[in-house]
């Protein structure tokens, strides 16, 4: 379109051009020689006109068979140079766009542009069946996995002494999470043998996490972390925090799910909700997390997730929303680790010349920071989910309700 544009903008400032010169040069005819028969006519100017018209459309028509030299747009900037190739690859391309289909908007990240968020469904598959087995196994008793997610061969929930879950394979299993870092399994298989060797020490058999007055174990604060060290690296910026629920060490008796019996030996897993509802609630309170199959969501997110989505706050724009907060947190990060750098080599030791130190890497890198957000199909299958779990409670308050609108549908009431 711009090429075209340009050689119709062209002809006519040429037509311009030439009826004004054979204007010219009929005054100048006119005004020079009165024994020759003036042309200074509105029929000679014409046909003059008409004469160089045909000679330049015939060289219009010559050159075409030649490769056209670069027009130069914006004043005969190079940076606004554009060949005809260019421009005709401009043309296929919006002819491209105009055949294809429209599709749903994109929602990018508002607070940075750059970065996408990972996906949690694998593209091999359709996402309608991953969606359905990521949820379907939080409330199927009968789907627990054994090995590393439950606690010991034999299952003995009530027993103290139990030992602690296993850490997963070098690779993590040919069905994980294909987001899953990729030093997941070195870092949870340390935290296996830290817990152990503390267990061992202390007098009450207890966690130092427990003794501390936490469930959470691992680096809180990077900046503290990086004090204790003389080697500077990104690795102490992405640890993980690991959530230790040993409810053996908690609780005095876990009876089982199906007959409420303290000495039946199932295997359970200790965040199965079969096993939560048995806990005592000041105990059951203390695992703020809504878990699926391979993902989950805490407590706070979850209330946040539905007081939007009652405000009819559509799942993109929530998923949006959620990007900005871990993306502003990487950066945060990122930003620390330079500056920390920074102060290391302007400190001009000799430590700081002679060691080097690992880039801090992107967001969404399984090797190191391994960012990742849930998709919108997944916050609305999530909010799905949380409005069959507690239809029931939801019903039951209605009903409870006085009936101050008669003219609306109560037949729910009666029963």
């Amino acid at each position: 379109m711009i090429l075209f544009s340009t050689i119709c903008c062209q002809w006519h400032l040429a037509i311009v051009i030439v009826v004004i010169r054979c204007f010219q040069k009929a005054r100048s005819n006119c005004s020079g020689s009165t024994n020759e028969q003036p042309s200074c006519t509105i029929s000679g100017i014409c046909k003059q006109a008409e004469e160089l018209t045909t000679r330049l459309s015939d060289t219009l028509s010559q050159s075409n068979s030649t490769p056209m030299p670069p027009l130069i747009l914006g004043g005969g900037s190079p940076a606004h140079e554009l060949t005809q190739q260019e421009s005709q690859d401009t043309i296929d391309a919006e002819q491209e766009c105009a055949t294809v289909p429209l599709s749903q908007p994109n929602y990018t990240n508002i607070y940075s542009t750059d970065l996408n968020a990972a996906d949690t469904l694998d593209d091999k598959e359709t996402w309608e069946k991953e969606v359905l087995d990521e949820f379907s196994h939080e409330f199927n008793d009968a789907d627990d996995l054994e090995g590393i997610d439950s606690f010991g061969s034999t299952g003995e929930l009530a027993n103290k002494e139990a030992a602690l879950p296993l850490p997963p394979a070098a690779g993590l299993g040919v069905g994980t999470h294909a987001m899953l870092p990729m030093w997941l399994a070195s870092e949870y298989g340390h935290l296996h043998k830290h817990l152990t060797v503390e267990m061992k020490k202390n007098v009450p058999g207890l966690p130092k996490c427990y003794q501390n007055n936490t469930f959470y174990d691992g680096v809180d604060n990077p900046y503290l972390a990086v004090r204790s060290t003389f080697q500077l690296s990104s690795s102490l910026f992405h640890q993980p925090r690991f959530f230790i629920w040993f409810l053996h060490l908690l609780a005095d008796r876990i009876p089982c799910p199906a007959c409420h019996d303290a000495g039946r030996q199932p295997t359970k897993s200790f965040w199965n909700l079969s096993i939560l509802n048995m806990l005592p609630p000041p105990l059951r309170d203390q695992f703020k997390f809504w878990l699926t199959h391979r993902s989950g969501l805490t407590l706070q997110l979850t209330s946040f997730l539905c007081e939007v989505f009652i405000a009819d706050v559509r799942p993109e724009q929530f998923t949006t929303i959620i990007q900005a907060a871990h993306y502003q947190r990487y950066d945060l990060l990122h930003c620390q680790f330079l500056e920390m750098v920074l102060h290391q080599i302007g400190s001009g030791t000799l430590f700081s010349i002679w060691t080097t130190t690992t880039p801090f890497g992107a967001f969404g890198d399984r090797n190191g920071y391994a960012g990742f957000v849930p998709t919108a199909r997944y916050f609305a299958k999530f909010y799905d989910m949380l409005v069959e779990e507690f239809a029931p409670a939801m019903y039951q308050l209605i009903s409870l309700l006085p009936a101050d609108v008669i003219k609306q549908n109560h037949s729910f009431k009666i029963c």
